[in-house]
């Protein structure tokens, strides 16, 4: 998800659930966040690595 170009929705369908926001709503009690906060979060660590 960190490095892929799919949206949430998308990734959502990829793995099983035909619900976007039920998927939002699992991940964010498995990981304490959004799947868009999640990689919003990935990204700038990324980004912060390559500095």
């Amino acid at each position: 998800m960190k490095t892929s170009s799919l949206k949430h929705y998308e990734i959502a369908e990829a793995v099983g659930f035909s619900d976007a926001q039920y998927f939002s709503q699992v991940f964010k009690k498995v990981y304490g966040m959004t799947p868009i906060e999640w990689k919003k979060q990935a990204l700038e660590k990324q980004s912060r690595l390559k500095i």
